[in-house]
């Protein structure tokens, strides 16, 4: 503005002034309209100057840093190009992480810059603009993002398949336990210091380790009530090992429980004839032959060389069946042997009574109520019973 009032002010020094002739003319002053028009010419393309500067710079100039500033004086072309590099160098680690094969991704961007390449060498202006080394420190820097975000990945999985291999897995059918059986040594790989990854053999469970192990959880899942999950870990068990005794003892307990019977007698019989000498077995199959009232059944089955192992459900399964299809002699040794193992329940001492009675020894089965009675404890239809046999045995004798 100061060069305009400059010239402004010289064309006023140049403007007509009066001249004075001789003494006594005046001549009129003369107009310079040329000068005028200059003036105004001058004026209007300062003017058009100003209005042309207002419309073609940006109004934000003033809040532009200087590299904002430089990028606008490129060309248009050279800008996108710029927008495509930044694109390239600054997109997030999360939309690498998306891409299941990095080695695409790479190729991805490496079209990208090759297109920002192409773009430049068709515009004079922004090939300027645009240096190579920032396309190539731009593909740097995705191949280094790439590169962080796949062992981020691979580091994230590894952590995932190591917790879930500690994971108790419940239900396990007899047909996964052969498979895994079956399955060869893995290597899996285990995350050290520095993001280095080496491998570890994961040793395979022998078949009395998959035992011990299924038969713990049978008994947990025994204790909440998972009766399927159980038989499932205990079927598997019987799979590997028909004989173990635990494991058949506590399947057909859980048959039991569940009333299913015909599975408990399967379960029980199979395993009698694999190993005949488990007593445990015979005494939970005689349970289930008493409620068949197949009692001469249960004789067999708990025959004479089970007497030295014989316990009170021995003894009493055995004097019951024996009672019950009228063996009394033998009834009788079975329940000699419960008052001696027992000799405060009332109950032994009852039936110990009825048997004697039934082979018409009455002193000595009146002495037998008698002992029941006063040791008590009996229900009332048995007390109702041994008062009457007591009443009946003294008119008599």
């Amino acid at each position: 503005m100061s060069v305009i009032n400059s010239m402004l002010k010289n064309i006023d020094q140049r403007e007509s002034k009066p001249v004075s002739t001789t003494a006594g003319v005046s001549v009129e002053p003369i107009n310079d309209y040329q000068a005028w028009l200059i003036k105004g010419g001058i004026v209007l393309t300062t003017i058009i100057v100003i209005v042309i500067a207002y419309l073609y710079i940006p109004a934000n100039d003033a809040s532009l840093s200087e590299p904002q500033l430089q990028a606008q004086k490129k060309s248009p072309l050279a800008n996108e190009a710029q927008n495509a590099v930044d694109v390239i160098v600054n997109e997030s680690l999360d939309d690498v992480v998306q891409h299941t094969n990095p080695n695409e991704h790479i190729a991805d961007k490496e079209e990208t810059v090759s297109v920002v390449k192409k773009m430049s060498s068709n515009d004079g202006a922004m090939a300027k603009e645009i240096d190579s080394k920032v396309l190539a420190l731009a593909k740097e820097d995705v191949k280094r993002d790439v590169k962080e975000a796949t062992e981020n990945v691979v580091n994230q999985k590894l952590d995932e398949s190591i917790v879930a291999k500690n994971v108790t897995t419940k239900g396990m059918t007899s047909a996964d336990d052969n498979v895994s059986l079956k399955t060869p040594p893995l290597s899996t790989p285990v995350r050290v210091n520095n993001n280095q990854m080496v491998k570890s053999n994961v040793a395979i469970k022998t078949p009395q380790q998959l035992n011990e192990q299924q038969l713990k959880q049978a008994k947990q899942a025994l204790e909440f009530g998972l009766y399927n999950d159980a038989i499932n870990d205990l079927s598997a068990i019987l799979t590997r090992d028909k004989q173990h005794v635990e494991a058949r003892t506590l399947l057909a307990n859980t048959f039991f429980q569940q009333q299913d019977i015909v599975s408990a007698q399967q379960v029980l019989q199979q395993g009698i004839s694999l190993n005949s000498d488990v007593l445990l077995w015979r005494l939970m199959l005689s349970k289930v032959l008493i409620m068949q009232q197949q009692y001469d059944q249960v004789i067999t089955l708990l025959d004479t060389r089970f007497n030295d192992q014989g316990g009170v459900d021995f003894w009493l399964l055995k004097g019951t069946a024996a009672q019950s299809i009228n063996l009394h002699q033998q009834a009788i040794d079975c329940f000699q042997q419960l008052t001696k193992l027992q000799p405060q329940q009332a109950k032994w001492w009852l039936a110990l009574a009825t048997s004697t009675d039934a082979l018409t020894r009455y002193k000595d089965a009146k002495r037998l109520y008698q002992i029941a009675l006063d040791l008590g404890g009996l229900s009332a239809a048995m007390t109702q019973h041994a008062l009457q046999r007591v009443i009946v045995l003294q008119e008599g004798v």
